[in-house]
């Protein structure tokens, strides 16, 4: 009997501590992410990062504005790290019909100071869970420094032309088509800029 109780005791302390870093955003959170941003070029470090990947991937949705952060100064193979993470967490949160951090996501990515692979992984994440946002965030987005994202933004302004252009609206739709046009040079300033 002491042998079950014991086993008992043993497997409700690993499901604790898997609840636990599941529910963590903060303190764990950082540590992990340190070992995702280690890995190397050619794998070095891949197994590590893997075993991390894992750790992260188990958190709740409170923590994609940390992971997302993660983003800023790392090198490519760790960001395809990162991005799992933010699409594994995300997925299982909306599949289970858990709410992700909508207000923190937006914050984020209309933050120019985040990386703009970063910043549109949460704006696609916005958008999915709330359809107004586009609507909401793509207005301030005409000169943005992401490409993908101004491109959003000149497009919804281009289908605002041509739905005043088919209105007969030709004023309208003249005024529609030079903003986007300046959005689009817009990218022609940034992409020549030493920033980019």
């Amino acid at each position: 009997m002491k042998h079950n109780s014991a086993v008992g005791l043993a497997a409700l302390a690993l499901s604790w501590s898997i609840v636990n870093a599941s529910a963590r955003g903060g303190s764990d959170v950082g540590t992990i992410l340190t070992q995702i941003k280690a890995v190397g070029r050619e794998g070095s470090g891949n197994v590590e990062a893997g075993k991390a990947w894992k750790e992260l991937s188990r958190c709740e949705p409170n923590a994609l504005p940390t992971i997302l952060s993660a983003f800023d100064g790392a090198d490519p193979t760790a960001a395809n790290w990162l991005r799992l993470a933010v699409d594994t967490i995300a997925d299982r949160a909306v599949a289970s019909g858990k709410a992700l951090p909508a207000t923190d996501l937006e914050s984020f990515a209309l933050n120019k100071d985040h990386d703009a692979a970063a910043r549109r992984l949460a704006y696609e994440w916005l958008a999915r869970v709330d359809p107004k946002a586009p609507e909401r965030l793509l207005p301030a987005m005409l000169h943005d420094p992401s490409v993908e994202l101004r491109r959003d933004a000149v497009a919804r302004v281009l289908g605002q032309a041509k739905a005043r252009a088919e209105k007969k609206d030709t004023s309208g739709a003249v005024a529609e088509f030079r903003r986007a046009l300046r959005g689009h040079a817009t990218k022609i300033r940034w992409t020549s800029s030493p920033r980019s």
